[in-house]
């Protein structure tokens, strides 16, 4: 069984000062399989340096199902392997961490690393195997105890962390190993209060790839799963506090981008963790689960094999300072098909924190490497827009096969460089790779130029799939057939090359297109030759067949078609010429138009056809004159104006000469020659203007004193009109204008009966050059406006609280439902406009609530703004509208009068007053001119037993009122309470009143007790004052009214340290203000009545230890005796008590206190500097700390590094590599035995104190082979430590002298022979060979043969020849010049013509790569003329002409370089027929006559494409075709067209792709 383990521990414990200093800050375990059955465990854990020092964690496993431990559970033993400080700090920072796992020391993180090997063949694990009740194998670590400052449940209790394996899942899947997920990202235990945080773990599993997801869990207390507590609100899921609103919520929906993010935000796909912590003293814990998946191999379904844990310690710090953490830029999701490159910007941001930071930070990115294969290229510097947005380039090519369901993913860390505490964010970035599209294509060519093609995809295909096929021409350009079809089958009717593009796509848009080239053997065709396209009465005509690429023998079958007008077939009946079954036919006396196909049947069974059509031409000439136009009131005639010898028929049916007609439409005449029966018809228009109707519009209703508009319109609307109205009740006219504004005047009173008006309108419209006109009238009536009246004028005025004003009741209409009310403040001086304005429009302070009811709103108005006989006038606008639509106003004005502004406040007074006035608690009104002042006590308004008759008087009743309160002595408790008071004042000019009410307190004084505090040393903590002093029997607080004050030092009130020392918040005391006594004076008066009090504080002075300065000693020499270091003569009082404390170090001043600076089978005691604490106590209990530091200095190493003895070759510098420990690689090399060269540092400069040197050879080194050199620490100055030295051999060996090697050339694909050798007479067993071509190939051969260069270039060829005994090389070199061969490639300009002009232009497509010998070329044509010897050329592009035969020729193109490089290419033209286009000129669509010519039908021989459009006279389109066989019939969108003459426009495409146009008349007879 293979297992490959690995887990991630987090464990971020914050320091705890006082009774739980824990100092765990997380960690992680990995597994690493080194057999078959055992497996390696180390585990790194984090210790916050300020926290206790680690002991041996818990370790152990066990095993069973659903998290559980059924299958028994077992210790085991891990050891500690290391530890290095791995705090994120300032290059310049010092360590924090100094001494190693030490208590107290700074704010930094160790890493602790721990390793142990387990076997699975052993107990306890061999247990677990083959048991489906202990399928799930778990490893985990502990420590005691979690840290007692954790604010948000679990303090102190249980720590654990897991791995999990499914061994019995992993036996499901193809890969039956594996490694769980790297955490390349340690925590960021430390979190900055209100400012974002940001963290992924970073799991990757570049091994096997296995899937991840994330969840959120619960800490372990206990074993197995024993879930830690939660303190309410707090939860797995929300742990700590983050940034929400309203902010007594800890569950607000997340959203991570804003700035800050809000709610906490987990994303279950990436591991993303982010958010804003507001509590600054909250310490909290997170427990992240991933869980592995992987597909099972039989279902295809994912199952679980594993899953990780992480624990995590998160600590909120308020002294982050000044510093915001930079942030990632998004988008953080990506996708890209397999096969395709991806490239996308990471950028960061680091936003100032102002106004206190002035300078940015820099930022600095890096990513775990979480894709193999990808590319993350940091961003120069000067490329950086500013040093805070650092940025890089994610650039990843997915190959194919790596498409999954699954994102990719990868993290970006982004740190700052503020000092002395840098900020980090860490963010995940996904992938998803989406499969590529592909199918396999495969091309039939079948008989008679037939095609087929198909797509096949695989079972795994993403999707329904979607085809393309577009068959193109060679270039690939001209696009000849399209389908998005499957499968499909086409038909070619030329051979040749075709480009087909093939696209397939799926439903994740990965398409992939294909070029196929496809030859497509040329189908038989049939050409006519030499058919005349028109014959007259009596003639004969003979027409042939010519077949091409046809495969022999042929069939003919001529026959005579009948086009079908009266169905969709195109063929009515095809009649055979009876024994007309060869290659060509005759046919005599033409006496009628006749359509004559050919259908051959070759060889293959491929049926094609030709057809030619032959027409007779009309002889007779007409004419009835031009077009007409009419209006519809009007007649017009036509003369056709001809001899006796002719008969006539117009299209009406009449055979008259002269017609007459008064409907437009198109009217045709015939007119016969009688002696040959030919006809000729000739056609004209009647144009009927439209109908001219005027229109003066709709008769309307209106209101007196009302305008309205008179507006002219006409139909047809098309058509210029010219208006002239008329006022028929004023008998005036006025004007020819279109439009008229009226303003006809009801001379009757309002409530009165309408009156009538009446208007003309005369139209006249010009169309075509013919007027037409039409008159209209219209009739206005005009009713009179209501009666309307508003009763009084104006209204009763009333004072401010009166309210809204029902105001209706007024108006004679006010209950109508057709009212409407509105108000505005008049502009007079004395009104008071309160409200504001809407775009310029007052206030409208009427509300209509419903019909009948409407207020007037004084609430709009503000009563302290009608004071000082300031009042409000609103003028009131009533509106009614009558069942005719019409309205009238009428207007009224509201006066509103302010009430009096009065206001008293509630107050406390102290008994001892005895009385107050009552003016004190009147805010308003100050003066009492002109109102009257009233106050009363109110019900139950006194304290029990208070007569409120006896405490209330008006002392000056006849005067300006003076009101007094009496509440008596200070012996009288009885008085003290609660009092009610109103207070009413009236305006003596309106009779508004106002009243208000307050409550009045009178109460006591406070009791205050004094207890003395105890001495104190000046060195001790603050003092709180509050712990002395009792308040009403309260112990004092924060806004309880006390107050202290220092008022005496030293028993002198004028001392300066009185006015100059400040208690710190107003309620401590620092002992170190000074040794002395002081005298503190404690006040209250938060009852309103002050009661004050005194007491001393008593501060004693410390002694002082006086330590010798700072000691270095080595490590491997003697002790040091701590007692040594006291300098007893200043150390004062010479009485007291000293005690060391730290490593190595005793107990007390006076016994043994020794320092043992060497190692002890432990870490301890290692080079550095160690501090140890001296305390001196004197008989007042206070004491004087000091540190004394001694720096160890360990013993320096020094170790050559190069194989012994070494191997070097005869003139060159040797190398020489060696390491040194504690020596700041300060070294010295020295010459030993035989040695007679120089030493230098690298760069060839003398020099022998670099750890790394090169050694220069001399010639007593080559006379003796070889020789010895040393190497010896340098002692440091100062040093304490003795040096130490190691040596080495050095043996010289030969180099090899080679020959020169040749230079080849020549033409692609070019062979190649190659040889060389040594001229040094080394023995052949000591050498080795190693060629390179340049091509790609490579030989160990000394003589290779048949080296090829297939393509052309420039390659460079490098032999290096090894003198194995000492690996000494020498090296060879010749250039291989691979010419390219030219590719010859023309096209003709036409490919095919015919015998009218065969001559053909040749260009010239050939070329040859340039780079890098710019070749030349020279051209050799050869046309392909058999009988000649001159059909040849050398020009670039010439030109030929062939003879007038019809033929076939190959054209053949010789390209030769300057290199003597050739290629030929070879192209076929053809000449055939010329190209025969027939078009008649009329046509009878009524199957009448010999000939029955129903339909316009053009023949044409040679064509390749065809297309005709008909048009009547005026544009409309009527007919077209693309199928010559499908002629008109005379019906456009099936109804019959009329008789007369049509314009045709015919387009014909030769058998060279050159166009034919055609455009003439054609005219239908019926």
């Amino acid at each position: 069984m293979k297992l490959k383990l690995q887990t991630a521990i987090l464990i971020l414990l914050g320091l705890f000062y006082l009774n739980a200093a824990k100092g765990q800050l997380g960690g992680q375990i990995t597994a690493s399989l080194i057999s078959s059955t055992k497996v390696v465990v180390k585990a790194e854990i984090y210790r916050d340096c300020r926290g206790v020092s680690f002991n041996s964690p818990e370790f152990g496993v066990f095993a069973g199902t659903n998290g559980g431990n059924g299958c028994g559970s077992s210790n085991l033993s891990i050891s500690r392997t290391g530890i290095k400080d791995v705090t994120p700090r300032c290059t310049t920072a010092s360590s924090p961490c100094s001494p190693q796992n030490t208590y107290g020391t700074g704010e930094g993180i160790e890493e602790h690393t721990y390793e142990v090997t387990v076997d699975f063949n052993t107990s306890p694990l061999s247990g677990y195997l083959n048991k489906s009740t202990c399928c799930e194998v778990t490893f985990y670590i502990g420590q005691c105890c979690r840290n007692g400052a954790i604010t948000t449940g679990p303090a102190s209790e249980g720590f654990y962390t897991t791995c999990m394996i499914n061994i019995c899942n992993i036996k499901k899947t193809t890969n039956k190993c594996n490694s769980s997920p790297t955490l390349s990202n340690a925590p960021i235990g430390f979190l900055c209060c209100n400012q974002a945080y940001y963290f992924n773990n970073g799991a990757i599993d570049t091994v096997d790839y296995d899937s991840f997801s994330y969840s959120l869990t619960n800490g372990i207390n206990t074993l197995p799963n024993n879930s830690v507590s939660y303190s309410s609100p707090f939860t797995p899921r929300y742990f700590m506090t983050p940034y929400c609103i309203p902010p007594t919520s800890i569950n607000c929906a997340p959203k991570p981008g804003l700035n800050p993010p809000r709610g906490l935000f987990f994303d279950t796909s990436s591991g993303d963790i982010i958010l804003t912590p507001t509590k600054c003293d909250e310490v909290a814990i997170a427990v992240i689960v991933i869980t592995e998946w992987r597909k099972d191999s039989a279902t295809g379904s994912y199952i679980i094999v594993g899953k990780t844990r992480r624990d995590m310690q998160l600590w909120v710090k308020d002294d982050c300072g000044y510093n915001k953490a930079p942030t990632l830029l998004g988008p953080f999701n990506w996708k890209v098909c397999e096969g395709e490159t991806l490239k996308f910007k990471v950028e960061s941001d680091d936003e100032t924190f102002t106004p206190n930071q002035t300078i940015p930070d820099t930022t600095n990115l890096k990513w775990n490497k979480g894709i193999p294969g990808a590319k993350f290229t940091l961003a120069n510097r000067k490329d950086w827009p500013e040093k805070r947005k650092a940025w890089a380039y994610f650039e990843w090519t997915p190959s194919v096969g790596m498409a999954s369901d699954i994102s990719y993913a990868f993290t970006v860390t982004v740190t700052d460089e503020h000092c002395p505490k840098p900020s980090q964010a860490i963010r995940g970035f996904k992938i998803k790779v989406n499969p590529r599209a592909f199918s396999i294509r495969k091309y039939t060519n079948l008989k008679c130029g037939k095609f087929a093609m198909a797509a096949s995809v695989s079972l795994s295909f993403k999707g329904a799939p979607q085809f393309k096929w577009s068959v193109r021409d060679s270039l690939g350009k001209s696009e000849i057939y399209y389908s998005t079809k499957k499968s499909d089958t086409m038909t070619f009717y030329r051979g040749g090359k075709y480009i087909i593009v093939h696209t397939v796509n799926n439903s994740d848009n990965c398409p992939t297109i294909y070029r196929d080239t496809v030859i497509i053997p040329d189908p038989p065709q049939v050409i006519m030759a030499d058919a005349d396209t028109f014959a007259c009465f009596g003639t004969t005509m003979k027409l042939t067949a010519d077949v091409l690429y046809g495969k022999s023998p042929f069939q003919y079958y001529w026959t005579r078609v009948v086009k079908d007008t009266g169905s969709k077939a195109a063929w009515k009946s095809e009649a055979h010429i009876s024994g007309d079954t060869f290659q060509s036919l005759s046919i005599p006396n033409i006496n009628r138009d006749s359509t004559v196909r050919i259908r051959i049947t070759d060889g293959d069974g491929c049926i094609f056809y030709d057809t030619s059509t032959i027409y007779l031409k009309p002889l007779p000439l007409v004419g009835i004159g031009p077009d007409q136009r009419i209006c519809t009131y009007e007649i017009a005639t036509f003369d056709a104006q001809n001899a006796d010898t002719v008969k006539y028929k117009w299209s009406t049916g009449d055979t008259t000469r002269v017609f007459k007609t008064n409907l437009k439409g198109t009217y045709w005449v015939q007119v016969m020659e009688t002696k040959w029966k030919c006809v000729k018809y000739d056609t004209a228009i009647v144009f009927v203007n439209d109908t001219v109707v005027s229109l003066a519009g709709k008769d309307q209703v209106i209101c007196n004193q009302q305008s309205t508009d008179l507006v002219a319109s006409h139909r047809p609307i098309l058509q210029t009109g010219n208006y002239t109205w008329k006022d028929i009740t004023g008998s005036k006219t006025l004007g020819s204008n279109s439009k008229y504004t009226i303003k006809p005047n009801n001379t009757n009173t309002p409530g009165n009966a309408a009156q009538l008006f009446y208007y003309e309108l005369l139209t006249k419209v010009t169309q075509g050059g013919h007027e037409c006109q039409h008159i209209d009238t219209i009739e206005v009536k005009v009713n009179t406006l209501p009666f309307v009246k508003w009763d009084p004028k104006p209204l009763k005025a009333q004072c401010f609280v009166y309210g809204d004003i029902e105001v209706n009741g007024f108006f004679n209409k006010g209950k109508d439902v057709n009212t409407r009310m509105w108000a505005f403040e008049n502009k007079f001086p004395n009104n008071v406009n309160t409200k504001p304005t809407t775009s310029g429009v007052s206030r409208n302070y009427i509300d209509s609530l419903t019909t009948g009811r409407h207020l007037f709103k004084t609430t709009y108005l503000n009563n302290d703004q009608l004071q000082n006989g300031l009042s409000f006038q609103g003028k009131i606008y009533a509106s009614y509208k009558d069942n005719n639509g019409c309205v009238n106003i009428d207007s009224v004005i509201q006066r509103i009068n302010g009430n009096p502004l009065v206001e008293i406040r509630d107050s406390t007074f102290c008994q001892d007053l005895g009385s107050i006035k009552m003016d004190q608690i009147t805010v308003r009104p100050k003066v009492k001119i002109g109102i009257k002042v009233d106050w009363t006590v109110m019900k139950n308004g006194t304290p029990g037993g208070v007569d409120p008759a006896k405490i209330l008087a008006n002392d000056n009743p006849f005067g300006t009122p003076d009101w007094v309160f009496r509440f008596g002595d200070p012996t009288e408790d009885f008085y003290q309470g609660d009092y009610k008071f109103q207070l009413c004042v009236e305006d003596q000019l309106t009779g508004c009143l106002t009243c208000d009410s307050a409550l009045v307190k009178i109460i006591a004084e406070p009791t205050i007790k004094v207890t003395s505090p105890n001495p104190v040393c000046v060195n001790w903590d603050t003092m709180e004052l509050y712990d002395f002093i009792k308040v009403n029997g309260m112990q004092a607080k924060d806004n309880d009214g006390s107050k202290y004050e220092i008022v005496e030092y030293n028993y002198n009130r004028l001392d300066p340290k009185v006015g100059s020392t400040s208690l710190i918040k107003g309620h401590r005391f620092k002992p170190s203000f000074g040794t002395g006594t002081w005298l503190i004076r404690y006040g209250n008066a938060a009852t309103g009545c002050l009661k004050q009090d005194s007491f001393y504080i008593y501060v004693n002075d410390t002694p002082n230890a006086v330590l010798l300065g700072p000691t270095t000693i080595c490590a491997s020499g003697t002790p040091l005796d701590l007692k040594t270091r006291i300098n007893t003569t200043d150390t004062k009082p010479a009485n007291a008590t000293g005690i060391w404390t730290g490593t190595s170090a005793g107990v007390v001043v006076t016994g043994s206190s020794t320092f043992k600076p060497f190692s002890q089978g432990t870490n301890l005691n290692t080079e550095g500097p160690h501090s140890f604490r001296f305390t001196y106590t004197d008989n007042n209990g206070c004491s004087d700390t000091e540190v004394y530091n001694v720096f160890v200095r360990n013993q320096p190493k020094i170790g050559i590094t190069t194989p012994k003895p070494a191997s070097a070759c005869e003139g060159s510098p040797f190398a020489i590599q060696s390491t040194s420990k504690y020596c700041d690689t300060k070294v010295q090399w020295t010459l030993q035995k035989h040695a007679g060269g120089t030493f230098s540092d690298g760069t060839f400069a003398s020099g022998n104190t670099s750890e790394n040197v090169l050694y220069v050879h001399g010639p007593v080194d080559k006379t003796q082979k070889g020789a010895f050199l040393k190497v010896t620490t340098t002692p440091i100055a100062g040093d304490v430590c003795p040096p130490v030295s190691d040596s080495i051999e050095i043996v010289l060996h030969q180099y090899p002298d080679l020959t020169p090697i040749s230079n080849q050339a020549g033409c692609v694909p070019l062979k190649t022979t190659w040889t060389v050798s040594d001229n040094r007479g080394i023995p052949a067993n000591q050498m080795a060979y190693n060629w390179t071509f340049g091509n790609g190939d490579s030989s160990k051969l000394q003589n290779p043969v048949d080296v090829m260069y297939p393509n052309q270039g420039r390659y460079s060829v490098v032999v290096i020849a090894n003198n194995t005994a000492g690996n000494c090389k020498d090296t060879a070199t010749a250039t291989v010049e691979a010419y390219p061969n030219p590719v010859a490639m023309f096209y003709t300009d036409p490919t095919k013509t015919t015998v009218a002009l065969p001559k053909f232009k040749m260009y010239n497509q050939s070329t040859v790569t340039a780079s890098p010998f710019n070749p030349t070329m020279r051209y050799l044509w050869d046309f392909g003329v058999p009988t000649l010897m001159d059909d040849s050329s050398t020009s670039k592009d010439p030109r030929y002409s062939y003879g007038k035969d019809t033929a076939t020729y190959q054209i053949m193109l010789i390209v030769t370089t300057d290199k003597g490089c050739k290629d030929t290419a070879y192209k076929t033209v053809r000449i055939g027929p010329d190209i025969i286009v027939f078009i008649p000129d009329v046509f009878t669509p009524d199957d009448a006559g010999p000939n029955k010519n129903n339909t316009f039908n053009v023949t044409a021989l040679n064509f390749k494409v065809f297309n005709m459009r008909v048009y009547n006279r005026w544009g409309e389109k009527m007919y077209e075709t693309s199928d010559i066989l499908k002629g008109w019939d005379g019906k456009a969108n099936g109804e019959e067209c009329i008789q007369g003459v049509y314009v045709y426009h015919v387009e014909v495409t030769s058998l060279e792709d050159k166009v034919y146009k055609y455009d003439g008349t054609i005219t239908l007879l019926r």
